[in-house]
């Protein structure tokens, strides 16, 4: 918290400062900086999609593909969910682990039973977060 309040002293001017969590670093001229900032609170992200074959008999590599999507969809604090991204991400990672094969049917969820195409995020320090255990993938046969 302390290296936080120290980066948020030297580029915000001093003024400004708004979150749950305070930090009072004491300044050079014997004054106090109250550093005020927030700390995200996860929000678990479900994801489900089917694979569509376009060459039969087609294998894919679902860890890889799993792991890609994990490592490369990040949320921002205070940012919605919604399928436009994972499924861009997802068919990067199909085309990738895959030389054929299409994503399909892509939806997301909060709780892992009720998938949606759009989640608000419930609040400001909220950010969605993703995890290759909560991945589901299905394949669809030519």
């Amino acid at each position: 918290n302390t290296e936080i309040a120290q980066v948020l002293y030297s580029n915000s001017g001093g003024s400004g400062m708004k979150g749950e969590v305070e930090v009072a670093l004491p300044t050079s001229n014997g004054n106090t900086f109250l550093a005020k900032f927030d700390r995200p609170k996860a929000v678990p992200l479900y994801i489900r999609f089917s694979i569509q074959e376009t060459e039969s008999k087609t294998i894919f590599d679902y860890d890889s593909i799993r792991e890609y999507i994990a490592k490369n969809l990040k949320y921002s604090i205070g940012s919605y969910a919604d399928t436009a991204t994972p499924t861009n991400i997802a068919s990067s990672a199909l085309s990738q682990y895959s030389s054929s094969g299409t994503v399909v049917n892509l939806e997301i969820s909060i709780n892992g039973s009720d998938y949606v195409s759009y989640i608000p995020c419930p609040d400001v320090q909220s950010q969605f977060v993703v995890d290759t255990s909560r991945i589901d993938i299905n394949e669809i046969n030519v």
